[in-house]
């Protein structure tokens, strides 16, 4: 793929422009990698967090992180409506209209000692300025392109109701580019964290923790948001980090204080038996949220988590009106389909089978 033909064509606006590129990425899928690499890459220079009630809504890097973790399922056969629908949400990324920018850190600054508590203190005090300027000194002087943004997400995680998608998806989405400015990326973030002035609490991960066990509450009585952020507390748990124990601090205090202690992990799994000569497409038109959950386990069962790509598919095929919280919330389902225990996959099925209700335009 032509390195500079991608990010020209999405500059000038035109979906028409790109695709030639779509055409490149179905056809050879080598090329998917470099092809999402630029879509974030794009988004990043053009746009601000916006405050939604939504919050797949707040930064275009949501949704297309999420469709390129799903596309990412299916690498040998990329779906050409997957890689339409997230150029045309890059595409739709409004200018930045005053994010800021990235301060240079002059030379004498470096001479200087440089700590980490001081851009949480300026995240506390909502000093958006002074954060830049400390998490800027900070980035200059570490070999790790990504600690700031792991000293962002583990602020992150004491606001993870509002903050948790955003900061991972920005996180991975930095993580998955190879030449960034990573100003550009640590910015949206920053604002964000300065707006909530949040309260540095250092935690480390408890000594037992079972995030497994946490997968019924939270599948069976919480709302699709919780489900979407449960998969983010689970990816975030496992993620390797000098930060992991902080981040695993936050976490458990999250899940605490929303649904408690958990008494038991119900045991069990789902009563019907994987057909497999079904599909997740014709499965969903069925309604049967036993059948989809055995659809599922026996997916997990043979490493084969492709039905999501056939499922958004479908969904295209069939003319649902879609958006961007479908996909977010279908990468979170197929993601907690390989993790959670059996019993808690009949309330996978069940929220797949209500994303249209739940996220009608």
């Amino acid at each position: 793929m032509d390195e500079d033909g991608l990010p020209d064509a999405l500059s000038s606006g035109e979906f028409e422009r790109c695709k030639p590129y779509i055409d490149e990425v179905v056809t050879d899928p080598s090329s998917l990698r470099q092809y999402y690499q630029s879509l974030l890459q794009h988004i990043f220079v053009q746009t601000h967090v916006r405050e939604e009630r939504d919050p797949w809504l707040a930064h275009p890097v949501i949704p297309v992180n999420a469709i390129k973790n799903i596309s990412s399922l299916r690498k040998d056969s990329p779906s050409r409506p997957l890689v339409e629908f997230a150029a045309r949400i890059a595409l739709e990324a409004q200018p930045s209209g005053g994010v800021g920018d990235w301060p240079e850190v002059p030379p004498e600054a470096l001479n200087q000692s440089v700590f980490v508590a001081d851009l949480f203190n300026a995240l506390q005090q909502g000093d958006l300025e002074k954060a830049s300027e400390e998490a800027a000194r900070l980035a200059l002087i570490s070999d790790n392109k990504l600690y700031v943004l792991e000293i962002l997400m583990e602020a992150c995680t004491r606001k993870f109701d509002t903050l948790g998608l955003l900061g991972y998806s920005i996180f991975r989405a930095a993580a998955f580019c190879a030449q960034i400015d990573i100003g550009s990326f640590i910015l949206p973030l920053l604002k964000s964290a300065a707006r909530e002035r949040i309260q540095h609490i250092r935690m480390s991960s408890p000594e037992e923790f079972d995030m497994d066990a946490y997968g019924w509450p939270v599948l069976s009585r919480g709302g699709l948001e919780d489900v979407v952020l449960y998969a983010v507390a689970h990816r975030l748990w496992n993620l390797e980090s000098v930060k992991q124990s902080a981040f695993r601090g936050g976490i458990a205090l999250w899940l605490a204080e929303k649904y408690g202690t958990p008494t038991r992990i119900p045991g069990g799994g789902v009563s019907h038996r994987p057909n497999k000569t079904s599909n997740s497409a014709s499965l969903w038109d069925q309604a049967d949220p036993e059948a989809l959950a055995a659809h599922l386990q026996g997916a997990r069962e043979r490493g084969d988590m492709t039905w999501a790509v056939d499922l958004g598919e479908h969904w295209f095929r069939e003319g649902i009106p879609l958006n961007s919280g479908h996909f977010v919330a279908l990468d979170s389902l197929q993601h907690l389909a390989g993790v959670v225990p059996d019993s808690c996959l009949i309330f996978l099925g069940e929220n797949l089978l209500s994303l249209p209700s739940q996220l009608a335009k």
